[in-house]
């Protein structure tokens, strides 16, 4: 997701979407992701190289 997200959030933005709260929700979403993805990583790494 990340910066292709933030950057089709942008382009909406200049295209003419006017709601806030879209890109608000999608800031939202990318954060999540991405903290989703730090919190998991390490463990799921461990766990792999156990294997």
């Amino acid at each position: 997701m990340g910066v292709s997200g933030l950057f089709y959030l942008a382009h909406s933005l200049d295209k003419g979407v006017a709601d806030p709260r879209l890109f608000a929700a999608g800031s939202l979403a990318v954060a999540v992701s991405v903290v989703a993805f730090g919190v998991t990583a390490s463990p799921r790494r461990n766990a792999y190289a156990r294997s």
